[in-house]
């Protein structure tokens, strides 16, 4: 079955409307010093409708898989400018780390990712 572009736009919509929470999204850059030397700095990416969840078995297998430690689980549009590393700060101040992008076969609808927290 293929969507037309209006339904996919009105099922995308729907899927936005169930994101519980906004997070800020920081991403992580390396600038130069001015003395030959780096610092690291945060910048704000922006904002993203969010739904946190725990981890079902089958993504605890596929973190092991991909050899990193994941706490939990984040749901966000398929569009989200999230990357790995990045930093996902929600609005009591707790932060997460992004450590994979979980490729799904709903891919044109909603992004989830495995997170820890900092």
């Amino acid at each position: 079955m293929v969507l037309t572009p209006q339904e996919l736009a009105s099922l995308r919509a729907a899927l936005r409307a169930l994101f519980a929470e906004t997070v800020t999204v920081r991403r992580r850059e390396r600038v130069a010093d001015g003395a030959g030397g780096w610092t690291v700095n945060e910048a704000v990416v922006g904002t993203v409708p969010v739904r946190f969840a725990g981890l079902s078995t089958q993504l605890q297998e596929l973190a092991r898989s991909l050899q990193v430690t994941a706490t939990g689980s984040v749901v966000c549009p398929w569009d989200a400018d999230v990357a790995q590393g990045d930093v996902l700060e929600r609005a009591d101040g707790t932060r997460w780390r992004v450590v994979a992008l979980v490729p799904a076969a709903t891919e044109y609808l909603v992004r989830r990712v495995l997170v820890e927290r900092e």
